[in-house]
């Protein structure tokens, strides 16, 4: 239980690089190995801060070429860093954005509710937690919630996995991008943010091999090029933008085919 319910989002507006839950004692043993492990490997992070990009202006982007289909949802996966990347797409979204999305965020359970709160704060868009059964709706945004992996179903429905055997970080992006590959087809977008290690390319390759629209966040404005970098390289990467763009991006590819709007 946290002391203060508001620490990870103190800490996220901090731009802290990750946040570990201090254990109890009959588990410090195995948390330590696991923070000496993690301390490893964001010792080799390079820190890139974002001061005053509240309301920044977009910078030119690539030209899309019409879409191959009509996008129906969007799918974000983040691990280091993400909180903070997420912030700058969130709140460069219009109130009338018109697709649901959902978020994997790599982070400890016990945050995840100031998580919600910190993130809601930032958008016009509603934000709340991704619930079995529910269908998601135009224009909300939704957190994979922690401890059990999120499938959408052939119905469209979001579907609960506990089977967590074998996955580094549950939820796995992968288990979610590839689950909406087989059921929205080439009407999807997937975008893979800044983060340690692969989770999420084999699902964005998925996506891509249905001929959905896919993004990767570039090298220079990620935090961790790690899964940016996987993804691009087995081909599951239509498109490749700094951070600043992808939210103007993501408008684009949701309004075409839609009407005349342009961004």
């Amino acid at each position: 239980m946290l002391a203060d319910p508001d620490l990870s989002a103190k800490v996220q507006a901090a731009d802290a690089l990750d946040l570990v839950e201090k254990p109890l004692s009959a588990a410090a043993e195995a948390a330590a190995e696991n923070l000496v492990k993690t301390l490893r490997a964001l010792a080799k992070v390079r820190v890139i801060r974002y001061w005053g990009r509240k309301g920044a202006t977009m910078l030119p982007f690539a030209e899309y070429p019409g879409l191959y289909s009509r996008p129906e949802i969007v799918l974000i996966v983040a691990s280091t860093g993400g909180p903070q990347a997420l912030q700058v797409i969130l709140r460069n979204l219009p109130a009338d954005f018109p697709l649901p999305i959902v978020i994997v965020q790599h982070q400890d359970g016990q945050f995840l509710e100031s998580m919600l709160h910190w993130l809601g704060s930032l958008t016009p868009l509603p934000l709340k937690l991704a619930l079995p059964g529910e269908r998601p709706q135009p224009g909300y945004v939704y957190l994979a919630p922690p401890g059990t992996h999120l499938r959408l179903s052939y119905d469209g429905r979001f579907l609960s996995d506990p089977e967590t055997a074998g996955y580094l970080h549950v939820p796995s992006g992968d288990i979610l991008l590839t689950s909406v590959a087989e059921v929205y087809g080439a009407n999807a977008i997937g975008v893979i943010l800044t983060g340690m290690g692969n989770d999420g390319a084999a699902g964005l390759l998925r996506m891509r091999q249905q001929r959905a629209r896919t993004i990767a966040q570039d090298e220079k404005s990620s935090v961790v090029f790690g899964m940016p970098k996987e993804a691009i390289a087995i081909g599951a990467v239509e498109f490749i933008e700094p951070l600043e763009n992808i939210a103007r991006a993501l408008v684009r590819l949701a309004n075409e085919g839609r009407d005349d709007r342009t961004v």
